[in-house]
């Protein structure tokens, strides 16, 4: 059940070098079987499980677009994966900008949630 990045890394502390690709289409041929197991489990997401709508409420922080002074924070419903509340924020290092927007959430839905996550 080893990958090919697994076997590649081996061949090359034994001293063999051979070009990944090379080592892939190998494996792929000699072992088609266990090739497809590889591929089924490979980006698996995580799933949460809620017992309610207002159990659990997920905040993210998305920095991808921070270089351009773009931080964006996320709040979703773990049971419903209804989108709570999404903001652009001047700052993601300030707790403040956070926490008041996690507060909005919390005042424009009526409660908070048993259980919050970051």
């Amino acid at each position: 059940m080893a990958g090919y990045r697994s076997m590649w890394h081996m061949l090359q502390r034994e001293g063999f070098m051979v070009p990944r690709s090379d080592v892939a289409n190998m494996l792929r041929e000699l072992d088609p079987d266990d090739n497809k197991e590889r591929k089924t489990h490979r980006l698996m997401g995580r799933t949460c499980s809620n017992p309610g709508p207002t159990f659990c409420w997920h905040m993210e922080g998305y920095d991808k677009l921070k270089l351009f002074g773009f931080p964006i924070h996320g709040c979703i419903n773990g049971f419903s994966c209804k989108i709570l509340r999404l903001k652009l924020s001047s700052s993601n290092n300030n707790p403040e900008v956070i926490l008041k927007s996690y507060l909005e959430s919390v005042r424009e839905f009526g409660g908070c949630p048993e259980k919050a996550t970051d």
